[in-house]
């Protein structure tokens, strides 16, 4: 159960380590933490929305599956959690002195949104055990990350262009409500015409929830990138006499792709291996303090423990942080050119 919810966690905090690592004015803590725990938090009125909802649907027994699963994709689901985790950007994040810049939208947006999506991933993963949270840690919280992220830039974006800022705020509630009952849409219908499906449809539904992710992940990387080079673009001009000029700092001929490949593949593999790292040291941690060895195995525990967990967990570290750096540089170099 130990090891059920660290598997639920390990993947926010990754993800929103990753985002705010791309801000070139990171934000402080304080407030991320705040936006985090207040998006925790709104997983209690999504429920108190939801349930009575929910339970009127599952009562309908005889209720076409598509048009089922459609109503808990996006009445139970995606309107109410994106609803509440706009009304925290709006109510606190863009209120706060440290909301100065369209790229704190973002940042603040994957906070809360991972704030909600770490408590609901520790629910759901609870009862499907540990498979269900490494499925959930490649999929559903990826995608509540790149949901806030696209969410965040909407609200950044009006926060600084107060003479659209309706329609750019509609946008933030809009899209992402969009594309999280995209995904899932398939998901809960199949749930109900699984046993009776054709693998015709079972594969179209599959196929339609990996577009959607894929379609959320490609914009909320499109976009933190577009702002990540406004961001890079400013900083040169602003600080060109005070500080050491970025485009000496970083060589035309830099290669842009070398590290942008080199980037993805580290931060994917240091976030795999510090999941599983950190689980597994939490978890021998555990059975050390709770059922010991006999001292004549303690070393051979150690030696186990050492191997599996901890190496893995500080290899993982370095390889994400190598990864981000990477990344950063490869935005930087571009920048340049």
């Amino acid at each position: 159960m130990f090891l059920t919810a660290l598997a639920a966690v390990f993947p926010s905090l990754l993800l929103l380590w990753y985002f705010h690592s791309r801000d070139v004015y990171p934000e402080p803590p304080r407030v991320l933490w705040t936006t985090f725990g207040l998006g925790l938090l709104t997983i209690i009125p999504t429920l108190l929305f939801s349930m009575p909802i929910l339970m009127a649907l599952e009562s309908r027994a005889d209720q076409n599956p598509y048009v089922l699963g459609f109503a808990k994709a996006f009445v139970t689901a995606a309107m109410p959690e994106e609803f509440f985790k706009l009304a925290v950007l709006w109510l606190y994040c863009v209120k706060h002195e440290a909301f100065d810049e369209p790229m704190d939208g973002i940042v603040y947006g994957v906070s809360v949104s991972l704030g909600f999506a770490t408590l609901e991933n520790i629910l759901f993963v609870a009862s499907g055990g540990l498979s269900l949270a490494i499925t959930r840690a490649l999929t559903a919280v990826p995608g509540h990350a790149c949901l806030g992220a696209i969410m965040g830039y909407y609200v950044g974006q009006a926060r600084f262009r107060p003479s659209n800022e309706r329609r750019l705020y509609l946008l933030a509630y809009l899209v992402p409500v969009m594309l999280h009952g995209l995904y899932n849409f398939p998901l809960l219908s199949l749930a109900h015409v699984e046993e009776t499906a054709s693998a015709t449809t079972v594969s179209l539904l599959i196929a339609l929830a990996v577009f959607a992710l894929g379609t959320e992940t490609a914009l909320a990387l499109k976009l933190v990138g577009s702002l990540r080079k406004k961001q890079l673009r400013q900083k040169a001009e602003t600080q060109r006499l005070s500080r050491r000029k970025l485009l000496e700092e970083t060589p035309v001929q830099d290669d842009v792709a070398h590290h942008t490949a080199y980037g993805w593949i580290f931060t994917v593999i240091g976030g795999v291996a510090t999941t599983f790292g950190g689980m597994l040291t939490l978890g021998l941690t555990l059975a050390l303090l709770f059922d010991p060895p006999a001292k004549q195995d303690m070393a051979s525990f150690f030696l186990v423990a050492s191997i599996i967990g901890f190496l893995p967990l500080m290899v993982g570290i370095v390889l994400f942080w190598f990864g981000i750096q990477e990344l950063n540089k490869g935005s930087e170099s571009e920048e340049n050119q």
